[in-house]
């Protein structure tokens, strides 16, 4: 699970061969501006969290470099024995074509069960 001090969800179970992952999308900090910059234009973040072929996507934040997001922002990935990776990619959102602003990626077996783990990775990719 990622997520924060005083989070109220109950605990998932131990994983071998099932369980749940539940993730909690807070926040990114000082993106990169990939839109013009005109009239105070800058990039439109949103967060794409994949894992095991399944994603689910955060809303986007219009104009902003340090996004916080408080709604829509929790996700429930079903785990199996093959879900090893969670793939998180922050994206600006266009209106032809969507272009990333840097991704990171958390292994699962870094993750003790049944707690909630707070992170601020820095991105790659940017």
């Amino acid at each position: 699970r990622l997520g924060g001090p005083g989070d109220s969800p109950a605990p998932s179970p131990p994983r071998p061969g099932g369980g749940v992952l539940q993730v909690r999308i807070l926040a990114a900090h000082s993106l990169v501006n990939k839109d013009t910059g005109l009239f105070g234009d800058v990039s439109d973040p949103y967060v794409a969290a994949t894992l095991g072929g399944r994603t689910f996507k955060t809303a986007s934040i219009q104009n902003s470099l340090n996004p916080v997001w408080t709604s829509g922002n929790e996700f429930t990935f079903p785990l199996t024995d093959d879900a090893g990776t969670l793939r998180l990619e922050v994206m600006n959102s266009n209106m032809f074509r969507d272009d990333t602003l840097g991704h990171t990626s958390v292994g699962l077996c870094h993750l003790a069960p049944g707690c909630w783990h707070k992170r601020r990775d820095k991105l790659e990719g940017v």
